[in-house]
């Protein structure tokens, strides 16, 4: 590197860290804005000072005359040791004057220092990106501080029970397919748990904050894209103990099956263009199907009477997210065992009869047959059986957890929407067989 090019880099390595420093110091400031000069540890200029003193350890602790390595790391952490005794002793004298117990405007420093430090010898980006997240840590005080008045011990137990499901659990699960026919994905099972419980839970806030017609309608919407499924076991389930106006929960449900059908169908033509032309109007006719149900449903909230938020009581529970969860491992594996058996002639009704257990993992499949092999329309068959089959096995769940009204309004829905998609599809292939004759 040129002697000019070193330079520049240098001198943007300075600005991020003066940048990052002022960026603190603008939020450390202003929430000290009515203090008067000279009693206040640390402000905008103290902050920015802080970063290019990290920046500046950093670069004498990478210069050649010291070899850096373990001399170079003593004299950064010496400099941050010194400047974080010299910053306490003062932040002292002001807690002491003002009878306050917060160190987080000595924390907040020594993390400016250490960015600062990083601008140097880091990914600039990352350097930003967590000065930017530093910033908005410490401007969300309130925020979370009125978060955790409101936070009851039930939402915070489940809380932590996804993050030990998700960061302690899910690491231990092999990841290779156990047992015969291909095995069982215990990952992937796991995986299902994960999202059947943060579902439910996200569920459970919107509902909280923003009421069932937006809250669920929004939260259903958004667990369509993850898994349609858990979105429609766990409302079915809250309508059974009565949480919420059962329309706003069928419409929270029936709005995740509108964007699961997109989402399932937009995967197979992306893996397989040549089946958009089959595919299109039976997904779109099937998800408008479901999409206006759930537009009726939550602008019938309004009859049902007033809404108790009291009346929701748990995020999710474990054991029956756990219990449903080992039934769908189950019946995938079997689907797994009958496809090994009867091989690839019996496409169609293996991916109905894998659509009852996972409708994804049937589509990837399908999309990724040779078009030789089975047939453009055969594949879009398979994906059209598949699609129905879920949603026959979550009409199943909606009846057998929700009860009614919940299983009554969903399945009728369904079947319309399985009839829209169906009739729209084989409209498709006999105006095709028209126009195209053999």
């Amino acid at each position: 590197m040129t002697a000019p090019d070193m330079l520049v880099q240098t001198l943007l390595q300075l600005g991020l860290a003066l940048a990052i420093g002022l960026l603190v110091g603008v939020e450390r400031h202003w929430r000290e804005r009515d203090a008067a000069p000279g009693t206040r540890t640390a402000g905008l200029r103290t902050f920015g000072l802080t970063g290019l003193l990290g920046a500046i350890a950093a670069l004498v602790a990478q210069s050649p005359a010291l070899g850096g390595g373990v001399a170079g790391a003593i004299i950064l952490g010496v400099t941050m040791g010194g400047y974080a005794s010299a910053l306490i002793v003062f932040k002292l004298q002001e807690a002491v004057e003002d009878e306050t117990n917060s160190v987080t405007t000595v924390v907040a420093a020594m993390v400016v220092f250490g960015l600062g430090a990083m601008a140097v010898l880091g990914d600039r980006t990352i350097t930003a990106a967590s000065g930017v997240a530093v910033t908005a840590l410490l401007a969300s005080r309130d925020m979370l501080h009125g978060l955790l008045r409101r936070l009851t011990w039930l939402e915070l137990r489940s809380m932590i029970i996804i993050l030990v499901m998700s960061f302690v659990v899910l690491p231990l699960i092999p990841r290779t397919p156990l047992g015969p026919f291909g095995g069982v994905d215990l990952a992937a099972v796991w995986t299902l748990a994960i999202l059947m419980a943060a579902i439910s839970y996200v569920g459970y806030v919107a509902l909280k904050l923003l009421g069932p017609r937006k809250g669920l309608l929004l939260a259903g919407a958004l667990g369509g894209l993850a898994s349609s499924t858990a979105v429609t076991v766990s409302f079915a389930r809250r309508a059974a103990q009565n949480e919420a106006p059962p329309l706003a929960l069928v419409a929270g449900a029936m709005a995740a099956s509108a964007v699961a059908v997109l989402r399932i169908g937009g995967l197979a033509v992306v893996l397989a263009p040549a089946l958009l032309h089959n595919l299109a109007m039976s997904l779109l006719a099937s998800a408008a199907v479901f999409a206006l149900s759930a537009f009726v449903c939550s602008r019938s909230i309004a009859g049902q009477g007033p809404y108790d938020p009291e009346t929701v009581r748990n995020p999710f529970e474990l054991r029956v997210i756990l219990r449903l969860t080992l039934l769908i491992a189950l019946a995938g594996f079997l689907v797994k065992a009958g496809i090994t058996v009867f091989g690839p002639a019996s496409t169609v009704p293996l991916s109905a009869l894998g659509g009852l257990v996972d409708a994804d993992a049937v589509v990837l499949s399908v999309a990724r047959l040779s078009n030789t092999e089975v047939g453009v329309q055969v594949m879009a068959s398979a994906v059209c059986a598949a699609i129905a089959a879920d949603v026959v096995a979550k009409s199943t769940y909606a009846a057998v957890v929700g009860g009614r009204p919940f299983g009554a309004i969903f399945g009728l829905t369904a079947i319309i929407a399985v009839a829209a998609g169906g009739t729209s599809f084989w409209l498709v292939v006999g105006l095709d067989r028209l126009v195209f004759p053999d």
